[in-house]
Formats: structure tokens, C-alpha cells, sequence
């Protein structure tokens, strides 16, 4: 069964755009399988509040999110998904309460 969820688009370095998702059942399903550290600090950073983000916990985060929309089978290893991030600091908050479902102060 296909867990629907709602898709939200990153642009890496490369300018190649990635999807990104997140939600319990995915979650949970990377706990499972080897990812349970990476999720561990991704909901660090979802029980964050929008004004508290500890910006050095936003690779990982954004890393579940990645793994969590290709269902456990990224194609791009955590190292070089983390090394084609942008350090465009106010994009990617954008893009962290975008799936985050926050909205900014």
C-alpha cells in the first residue's frame, strides 16, 4: 500500500530538484531499517518551534525527509546528499517549515 503524503521540492546545488516528505508511517518504517539515529535527530528538529531551529540539525532532517520520499531507497548517499545542501540559510528554513507545516513568526 502507497502511503500518500504531501511532496515538497528541494533545490540542490546542482540546481537538480529533489523531493522531500516526511510522516509517521515512513518514519517509523526507517526506524526499522538502519535509519533510527538519523530519525532520532530529524524529530529533534520537527518538535522544534519555528524561532528555536538548531540550523546544524537541518541536514539531517532534511536527509530523512529525502530517504523518506524515495521509501528507504535514495539514490543519493547521506554524504553527498549533505554536500549538495545549499547554504542559503532562509531557503532552507523556508523549506523546513513548508514540511514542517509551520508557519514563521
Amino acid at each position: 500500500m502507497e502511503i500518500k503524503s504531501r511532496i515538497t521540492m528541494l533545490k540542490l546545488v546542482d540546481e537538480t530538484e529533489v523531493p522531500l516528505t516526511i510522516n509517521f508511517a515512513k518514519l517509523r518504517y526507517l526506524q526499522a531499517t538502519g535509519y533510527k539515529e538519523d530519525v532520532k535527530t530529524a524529530l529533534k528538529l520537527i518538535n522544534a518551534t519555528a524561532d528555536n531551529v538548531d540550523i546544524m540539525m537541518m541536514p539531517e532532517f532534511f536527509w530523512v525527509c529525502y530517504v523518506c520520499a524515495g521509501n528507504g531507497t535514495p539514490e543519493l548517499t547521506k554524504d553527498e546528499f549533505i554536500g549538495l545542501l545549499p547554504w542559503d540559510l532562509e531557503y532552507l528554513v523556508d523549506v523546513y517549515l513548508e514540511i514542517n507545516a509551520k508557519k514563521k513568526k
